[in-house]
């Protein structure tokens, strides 16, 4: 997904990726750490259709106590 999106225009030093997580929540929480260690109030949130509402739910909740503002987005998995 990185590479795509630097194909697509955005820049290297604005993509921020986290890859130690096992699930869903652990990887909400891993990001929020990274939100909050570069000061960063919004998120683009990219996942498979088939997940994208479980995964927006979770990273709300785990967000909830935080003002970062989500934005919801699909992967295009070409199915």
């Amino acid at each position: 997904m990185r590479d795509q999106a630097i194909q697509m225009g955005v820049p290297p030093e604005a993509i921020l990726v986290e890859s130690e997580a096992l699930h869903t929540r652990e990887n909400a929480e891993h990001v929020l750490t990274l939100l909050e260690k570069h000061h960063l109030q919004r998120v683009i949130l990219v996942t498979s259709p088939f997940h994208q509402l479980r995964t927006y739910l979770t990273f709300a909740k785990v967000f909830q106590p935080r003002d970062i503002n989500i934005i919801n987005y699909y992967a295009d998995t070409g199915d």
